[in-house]
């Protein structure tokens, strides 16, 4: 009906036959459908135009079709009553091209149409925009992902455009991957769009998949329980004491995969927080009482036990929540260029996090933090919600014994808190095993040009790359060829989204089982079997037996928790500050002894420093 209401040509777009797209092999039930849709189509001659058909059975569904969207946006501008427009898109690149496209026409160099993008990413100021009239004689197009399907209304739309897929968050266990890739709405999410329109007045909604693909729709999609990771779950099933984890899960009535849950479960055993007979250890009690993931919620807890406590709660706010950065439309290259210039050159998504808190903290004091954020794209709603959840970490970690004060700027809890190295660390500790191996940088070249990635291998040999919007993506030198990461999906490939280069002792510190080995004649230090580091062999057996006491120590404050004693005339003292010691010296001279691994990339020169400073 779309179709032949807007007399939309296969013309109006490149045709989808005609477009060099690379063919799939299709599966058995797919070429059915093909065939019973081309059926279906065939039919409709004689209700529906030949041309209306024609489009319909050269239609790419694996594809947002932006040219349809604009046609149909266009038509109802200039065909139909006065009312705004809400155009659902499954996500940001696709919010960006039709905005784009949109602005581009004549409707909008004469000024008679209002775009506005909504999206999470988006400044709270621009988000604000959706709820106001526009002018007389202008009429407002909103363009959304499904955040406009529940979480708002906006009472002028009258027309509604549905472009028919979504985003959703999955998670693939045996690929230990999240993904978000687009999908078919379901029934449920096409009702709710379909009310948003006229919810004042009457309105209309059009859809863009056909009656034929909307009857093989999923009445709603998979509840969050089978598209999420189950470590937290899992933490409480123990700590209410439920029984095993398994049986338990089970019950549910639509319950996640056994590979899920196994999954989940080795996760906790490799945090030491279960042992082999699934009982929680202590460390798992400490985890399961906090609101947060367990990686995150360890990472905490050593922060507080390292004394770097105030930056580390900055980072485990953030990566619980969200970032504080927004992007508005048009200015994402500035936006790079701030969160670059924060990182300092750290190579660290997180010390970037860090050291964006804390500048905000300072300009509160001189009293010009709007500037501040208005100058590092910053959501001050957003940085002002992290300082609450940096204030609730706090307090769980007085209650349970960590801490003296409930204060994030305790100076006893911050006694290493200017300490990069160390903050690396814990970093690690509480990330580890989520690893990954530098393997290309770009030339210096296409990084000042703003081309080409790093690329990484994880511990099972997948390639990974750095998100676009990370610090480190375009870096072309790494002293180190080791980051830890927080955050890994796959959408149009697999991403890291943040990252931060460590040094061989915070992994062999706060890493796997190490051990010595033997590889053509020459003596190595292992981590888990796969990171490896050359080492004269005295060498390495200090830091084993170094670890041994640290894992040691660290096993009996979970237990017994306290502030950490830095007294080097005690047992504890003295070997918290020989490691800390230890790490410090490796971050600030990779040259400390152990082999890096290599470091990786070409180390930019002062001329192509200065050059590289002017693009940043």
């Amino acid at each position: 009906d779309v179709i032949e209401l807007t007399r939309y040509t296969s013309d109006t777009q490149e045709s989808d036959r005609n477009k060099p797209t690379p063919k799939r092999r299709l599966k058995p039930e797919e070429e059915t459908e093909e065939a019973n849709y081309q059926e279906w189509c065939t039919n409709l001659l004689g209700s529906y135009s030949g041309n209306t058909v024609q489009v319909l059975q050269n239609f790419d569904y694996n594809r947002i079709n932006m040219n349809l969207l604009q046609h149909i946006v266009c038509f109802i501008c200039n065909n139909m009553e006065d009312g705004a427009i809400l155009v659902f898109v499954p996500g940001w690149e696709e919010i960006r091209k039709l905005h784009q496209m949109i602005q581009s026409t004549q409707m909008s160099r004469s000024g008679s149409i209002k775009v506005i993008p909504l999206h999470s990413l988006m400044p709270t100021a621009n988000q604000k925009e959706v709820f106001d009239r526009p002018a007389p004689g202008v009429r407002k197009i909103v363009i959304a992902t499904n955040i406009a399907e529940t979480s708002i209304t906006i009472d002028d739309v009258v027309y509604v455009v549905d472009a028919g897929k979504i985003k959703i968050k999955g998670f693939e266990p045996e690929m230990n991957l999240s993904c978000l890739q687009p999908l078919w709405v379901s029934k449920a999410n096409a009702k709710q769009r379909r009310g948003r329109a006229g919810r004042v007045q009457s309105g209309h909604c059009f859809h863009l998949y056909t009656k034929f693909r909307y009857e093989l729709l999923l009445d709603s999609h998979p509840p969050e329980m089978l598209r999420t990771r189950l470590e937290e779950l899992c933490l409480h099933i123990k700590l209410l004491k439920l029984g095993s984890i398994v049986p338990f899960v089970s019950k549910a009535i639509q319950h996640p995969s056994m590979e899920a849950i196994t999954h989940a479960i080795n996760t906790l055993k490799e945090l030491n927080a279960l042992d082999m007979n699934e009982n929680l250890l202590p460390l798992g009690q400490h985890l399961a009482r906090m609101p947060v993931e367990p990686q995150t919620g360890k990472m905490i807890l050593f922060g507080a036990m390292f004394c770097c406590l105030d930056p580390i709660l900055t980072v485990a706010a953030s990566l619980s929540f969200k970032d504080a950065f927004s992007i508005p439309l048009g200015k994402e290259s500035l936006a790079d260029e701030a969160r670059c210039r924060l990182a300092q050159e750290t190579k660290s998504d997180h010390v970037m996090l860090i050291n964006t808190f804390k500048g905000w903290e300072q300009s509160l004091k001189r009293g010009n933090n709007r500037t501040y954020c208005w100058d590092h794209f910053l959501s001050e709603n957003t940085l002002r919600m992290l300082r609450d959840m940096k204030k609730q970490f706090t307090e769980l970690l007085f209650n349970t014994g960590f801490l003296k004060t409930k204060s994030p700027k305790d100076p006893h809890a911050n006694l290493n808190s200017d300490n990069l190295g160390l903050i690396r660390a814990v970093l690690c500790a509480g990330l580890y095993p989520n690893v990954a191996q530098i393997t290309h940088v770009p030339t210096m070249k296409s990084s000042l040009n703003r081309k080409g990635s790093i690329i990484m291998v994880t511990k099972d040999d997948q390639k990974v790359y750095a998100h676009p919007k990370s610090v480190n993506v375009r870096q072309s030198f790494f002293e180190s060829r080791w980051l830890v990461f927080y955050h890994k999906l796959k959408t149009s490939k697999v991403y890291i989204h943040d990252s931060t280069m460590v040094s061989p002792y915070a992994l062999l510190f706060f890493g796997g089982d190490i051990n010595i080995v033997m590889e053509d004649q020459t003596e190595l230090v292992t981590v888990d079997d796969w990171i490896k580091f050359k080492a004269a062999s005295s060498t390495a057996q200090l830091v084993k037996d170094l670890r041994q006491q640290l894992d040691r120590l660290l096993a009996s404050k979970i237990i017994r928790p306290g502030a950490t004693s830095w007294d080097i005339s005690d047992a504890e003292g003295a070997l918290m500050t020989a490691i800390a010691d230890l790490i410090t010296l490796a971050d600030d001279d990779y040259a400390s002894g152990f082999s890096m691994g290599g470091s990786i990339g070409k180390k930019p020169n002062q001329l192509e420093m200065s050059q590289f400073g002017e693009q940043y």
